[in-house]
């Protein structure tokens, strides 16, 4: 069995376990040597393992009621009406939500784990800064987004703070994550003219999360 199959037969038990070595242990019966040489020491296993479910992640963006046939891609044409194609989006983006729900309360371990480095830089925001900009990507390109240049990185910041800021809300408040995130995404036009710089919303990710993980004890 490959080392991505045996990370996904794990999948199902990241509820119960969280994202752990015992979780990729408990999948694959492998022992804690052969954890190591497949997936490295300590953490690492760790963080390899919520690498791979942050990818299957962004598959399920296309993916279910609403969405193009897994594998597929948009056609190339030209850009759906705004309408559709903000409606294409929540639904996109509400896929992915939906898609943290079975394991939601390891999020914070899972996200500390993924950007905790040394004691010199204690969390570093380019993980979650990765994230939410893919995410974004990818649900802009199923809803067939065809913006070009500036306005390509600009609606996506601005589509990535908004999926950010409502991840950050389903952590606290599962109920309400899906209308949250719609009303951010019916002001996405303002974030746009807002995002300055990728900058500016690499410094919201760094925030975000890092009160979150503070507040759930993950950080000091």
């Amino acid at each position: 069995m490959s080392a991505s199959a045996i990370l996904k037969k794990a999948f199902p038990l990241i509820p119960t376990h969280g994202f752990t070595r015992a979780c990729i242990a408990e999948a694959s019966a492998l022992s804690d040597t052969a954890i190591t040489a497949l997936f490295g020491r300590d953490s690492e296993a760790e963080r390899v393992l919520v690498d791979e479910w942050l990818k299957e992640g962004v598959k399920s963006i296309s993916s279910g009621p609403g969405g193009p046939p897994a594998g597929t891609q948009p056609a190339a044409a030209a850009a759906p009406p705004p309408t559709l194609l903000h409606t294409q989006l929540k639904a996109s983006l509400g896929r992915r939500l939906k898609y943290n729900e079975p394991v939601l309360k390891h999020l914070p371990d899972a996200y500390a784990v993924l950007g905790t480095q040394t004691a010199v830089i204690p969390f570093d925001p380019r993980p979650a800064f990765e994230h939410a900009f893919r995410i974004a990507d990818e649900a802009l390109h199923v809803s067939g987004d065809t913006s070009l240049g500036p306005q390509w990185y600009a609606r996506r910041a601005a589509i990535a703070m908004a999926y950010s800021a409502a991840e950050l809300h389903q952590i606290q408040s599962p109920d309400t994550a899906s209308g949250f995130l719609s009303r951010l995404l019916d002001d996405a036009k303002e974030l746009e003219v807002a995002v300055g710089s990728v900058g500016e919303f690499a410094g919201f990710a760094f925030s975000g999360w890092k009160g979150i993980l503070k507040a759930q004890g993950v950080l000091p």
